[in-house]
């Protein structure tokens, strides 16, 4: 009928509207669960392998994920998402064929090394770079002043990138 009202949506209906229309940065804020956490309840490690991984972390400054990919438990393409999602921030997986070698000679080599970065390509003129510590202002500061641009960082494991620059 053209006259009636709609029927009143439910409270839960309206929430997930509103989330819906929230921009990223604008999340509900909610507790997000440790990496580790969130990779047993996708069952893709078990409890043994946390806790072996938890161990080996002491004093290697290494971070869990990487551990975890060094222990073979996990494929890097399986844990970058869950990386991507606790950062908010792109992830990469590095490989040949990603990385253009114009923007590569962006920073010298050794340059590269000491930050631990890497420029991938560029889009629309902006560099995009792997880094291990994207929220790093510091370090993003640092690599906007070799490139003499401003960079798009991306999240990548230490162990690629290193890999990678060699």
């Amino acid at each position: 009928r053209s006259g009636a009202t709609p029927p009143e949506k439910s409270e839960s209906a309206k929430s997930e509207e509103r989330a819906i229309r929230r921009l990223p940065h604008q999340r509900a804020a909610r507790p997000m669960l440790r990496l580790g956490e969130r990779l047993l309840r996708a069952n893709l490690i078990s409890t043994e392998d946390l806790q072996s991984a938890l161990g080996r972390q002491d004093g290697r400054g290494l971070k869990l994920g990487e551990i975890l990919l060094e222990m073979g438990v996990i494929a890097e393409e399986q844990v970058l998402p869950f990386v991507q999602e606790q950062l908010g921030l792109p992830a990469a997986r590095l490989r040949d064929g990603l990385i253009d070698p114009e923007v590569v000679s962006l920073i010298p080599k050794e340059k590269a090394e000491s930050l631990g970065v890497l420029p991938l390509f560029k889009v629309r003129g902006v560099p995009t770079v792997a880094m291990s510590e994207p929220h790093d202002l510091r370090l993003i500061d640092e690599v906007e002043r070799v490139v003499r641009l401003r960079v798009r960082p991306v999240f990548a494991f230490k162990t690629s990138i290193d890999r990678m620059i060699k």
